[in-house]
């Protein structure tokens, strides 16, 4: 995008490195007006990782609770298959679906600056209890029926307790979102974008601007959550991101500050009192891994 330096031709771009994608580094691509074009890779490293695993185990309570809401053509009267077979769908070809619409909401309109400033917030007095990316294996009478992948941090606390936004932003998506229940996604510029779900309620509309710690909601047990919680994630151009990142200080300074400080562009609240050189990556290069993915402008 363009407007951030003083120089038009200078443009500025959020990239994320999927945490399931393969180990190919990115390149830029670049057109004239006369339609020559020209690719430069950008150098990464890839480090071997290994990905959180954990097992959810099903029940007839917890299904009996769920099924209804999100596979409303199910009889009350369905049996235990009956309502693993709804499962099944709902958490495999279903979860695709709603896994397309938060893609599509992330490559949604964005502000072509950056809105946010500093580090983004953890929930306040929360504590993290699933990570991003996570393998997640159902079991059900002690078989395994069902794997799947999780897609950002759970985040525990109170009951109903106030949802704050992790930074400024302006509220893109704000309703029901299968089984992320009750969602609202906030755009922070750049392509960067917010995600809280399975909201007992929402507080917010769409279009509106919010500040740092701006009450959105509450937290539920809406979707296919089962218990309240936030379900929090962070989408680069609609690819998810590594939540945790974005609230370290010296992360944000030395991937998002730093190379920005590099090539001349100083954004208020963002690149505050960081100087040009002395990068920890070589020669600037971002040393992107499979995960956490990187983000890097």
């Amino acid at each position: 995008m363009t407007g951030l330096a003083a120089d038009p031709a200078v443009h500025v771009a959020l990239f994320v490195v999927p945490y399931n994608g393969p180990a190919t580094p990115p390149a830029v691509v670049a057109v004239d007006e006369a339609g020559n074009e020209r690719v430069m890779g950008v150098p990464v490293t890839f480090l071997p990782v290994r990905f959180p695993k954990d097992t959810i185990t099903l029940t007839e309570p917890f299904l009996r609770r769920k099924m209804p809401d999100l596979a409303p053509q199910m009889p009350g009267s369905a049996s235990l298959e009956e309502l693993l077979q709804a499962f099944l769908r709902v958490n495999g070809e279903g979860r695709k679906g709603f896994e397309v619409k938060n893609r599509e909401i992330g490559r949604g309109d964005t502000s072509p600056k950056p809105l946010w400033t500093g580090a983004f917030r953890q929930q306040t007095n929360t504590k993290v209890f699933a990570n991003f990316p996570e393998e997640r294996t159902y079991q059900i009478d002690g078989r395994t029926v069902d794997t799947q992948w999780h897609l950002g941090i759970d985040l525990a606390s109170n009951r109903q307790s106030p949802i704050e936004a992790s930074n400024a932003g302006r509220v893109t998506f704000a309703g029901p979102n299968g089984i992320y229940g009750n969602m609202v996604v906030l755009d922070h510029g750049l392509g960067l974008m917010s995600l809280y779900a399975h909201l007992s309620d929402i507080g917010v509309t769409v279009g509106q601007t919010v500040k740092k710690g701006e009450t959105l909601g509450r937290s539920g047990d809406t979707g296919l959550a089962g218990g309240d919680h936030l379900h929090f994630a962070m989408l680069i151009h609609g690819v998810y991101t590594s939540p945790i990142e974005w609230w370290d200080d010296h992360w944000l300074r030395d991937r998002i500050a730093k190379p920005l400080v590099d090539a001349g562009i100083a954004v208020p609240g963002i690149t505050d009192g960081v100087a040009a050189g002395g990068s920890s990556s070589p020669a600037g290069a971002p040393a992107a891994r499979r995960r956490p993915p990187h983000s890097r402008p």
